[in-house]
């Protein structure tokens, strides 16, 4: 299964965790540099951005992270784990981002929708998660 990572990073539990500290850091420098040298960084305190803006955010990205982290270390499938462990580092940076920063930092704008990197890992990791395995290309 084609990823975002040389496979021997993915390859046991110390490989996975490899792994997640690399798209930590990637997310994390990216919104470094983001916020140093250019304007268009903005930052979102509330849950989803500007839906959610009272619910405290903090304790429910870490609810969720340990969850996927707890299942993620029990799943049986490689696109399971790889998917898990997409969708936890992204939850991971965005968390330092909320006890670092207080909000989450959003660096690309694209039809007024507000994003990062984190936010895309997330995205790929449910998509992977929810492809079933039975499909062949």
């Amino acid at each position: 299964m084609p990823t975002l990572l040389p496979s021997r990073l993915l390859r046991g539990r110390g490989g996975r965790g490899a792994a997640i500290v690399f798209l930590i850091a990637f997310d994390q420098i990216s919104k470094y540099l983001m916020l140093a040298f250019t304007p268009s960084a903005t930052l979102q305190p509330g849950l989803l951005g500007r839906i959610m803006p009272n619910v405290p955010a903090a304790v429910v990205s870490t609810g969720i992270v340990a969850v996927l982290a707890i299942y993620g270390s029990r799943a049986h499938s490689r696109r399971t784990r790889v998917a898990l462990m997409y969708v936890v580092a992204g939850g991971m940076s965005n968390l330092i981002d909320r006890i670092f920063r207080g909000a989450i930092v959003d660096i690309v704008t694209i039809s007024g929708l507000t994003f990062n990197p984190a936010d895309l890992l997330i995205m790929v990791g449910i998509i992977l998660f929810l492809i079933p395995s039975q499909m062949r290309s």
